[in-house]
């Protein structure tokens, strides 16, 4: 179990080097100026600098730049190579509160950026410049939007240890994406769309639980590693699937198909997860609290391309840190 006083102490240690400080925002709380404390984002957004932490409070209020207590947020533009700190999507600590912004605009200048432990109803990566180097680390991400300008360029995007629900559209006209990563994450009835004319992509999905998910216009990405449950493969194109194993999947989750490539696929098998066919995803409780682990005669038993498991426990980044009571948190973890 953590308390506010370990975070603080893993924030001072992520923020030793150079000139960095840690900022904190806290919708619950007065503001401190001297000690870097404040109740508004755009106030803490506006105080920070490059290389900054800026750590948010668990809180039952929404975190955005204009309307604090009121939906719909107004979502934070960050311009500004920065680090988010949050208590996870779903804590376990003494405080069951989130902290939960209401949507990010990652403009020009925000390359390096990382997100840790938040829940962000909307990421949007809109720019008419190249931008690159994110990272989201056990965050709850509800909607992911590439809405680049002209022929800008976006890559070398890390999500790992995330929970992924909703519409992921990739690429608009004439938009290159590059190295767009999804690890040992669980990405539940999302749907992954592809609406540019002569964009260049390259996604790879690595170790990751995959459910409910239809691929509408998807392509050129390398799948491999990942446990598919109750999917539609019909919209993935060009890609090479290896090592994944497939079960309840529409058209008997047969791949690879049609001009997809892949080998060592486990088609139509029973992963042996306990009560699995029990599981509806009906909210982010059920999903996060459900016991993704596999039987020891499970066919996905070190079955991956490195010879590690197939799904969030194999990989380089085995997810099994994550199951606390049972409950997939999303919380930081932070080097000491």
């Amino acid at each position: 179990m953590r308390t506010l006083n370990t975070i603080a102490f893993l924030i001072i240690i992520l923020t030793s080097s150079g000139f960095s400080k840690t900022i904190t925002v806290n919708n619950l709380a007065e503001e401190n100026l001297e000690l870097f404390q404040f109740k508004d984002l755009a106030k803490a957004y506006k105080n920070s600098q490059a290389k900054d932490t800026i750590l948010f409070i668990g809180s039952n209020n929404i975190y955005d730049d204009k309307n604090m207590y009121c939906a719909p947020a107004e979502p934070l533009y960050i311009s500004k190579d920065l680090i988010f700190v949050g208590p996870g999507f779903l804590p376990q600590n003494n405080n069951k509160q989130v902290a939960r912004l209401g949507g990010v605009l990652l403009g020009s200048g925000s390359s390096g950026s990382q997100f840790l432990g938040l829940v962000i109803d909307k990421i949007s990566f809109i720019t008419t410049q190249n931008i690159f180097d994110y990272k989201f680390d056990g965050c709850y991400i509800k909607e992911i939007d590439f809405v680049g300008i002209g022929k800008s360029k976006i890559g070398d995007m890390l999500f790992i240890k995330c929970f992924v629900s909703g519409k992921i559209n990739f690429a608009k006209l004439g938009m290159q994406i590059t190295g767009v990563v999804f690890r040992n994450s669980i990405l539940h009835n999302v749907s992954f769309e592809n609406s540019g004319k002569n964009a260049k992509q390259v996604y790879l999905l690595n170790n990751n639980i995959i459910s409910g998910i239809p691929f509408v216009k998807f392509e050129n990405a390398i799948i491999a590693n990942n446990l598919f449950y109750k999917v539609d493969f019909k919209g993935a194109t060009t890609s090479t699937f290896n090592n994944n194993i497939t079960f309840n999947c529409k058209d008997g989750g047969l791949i690879p198909y049609g001009n997809n490539l892949g080998k060592n696929n486990l088609c139509d098998l029973n992963p042996q997860i306990e009560k699995l066919e029990e599981f509806n995803g009906n909210s982010i409780l059920e999903i996060c609290s459900f016991n993704w682990s596999m039987k020891e005669n499970s066919p996905a038993t070190k079955a991956g391309t490195d010879f590690t498991d197939i799904g969030i426990t194999g990989g380089i980044f085995p997810a099994y840190e994550f199951y606390t009571n049972k409950i997939f948190s999303g919380e930081p973890k932070l080097k000491k």
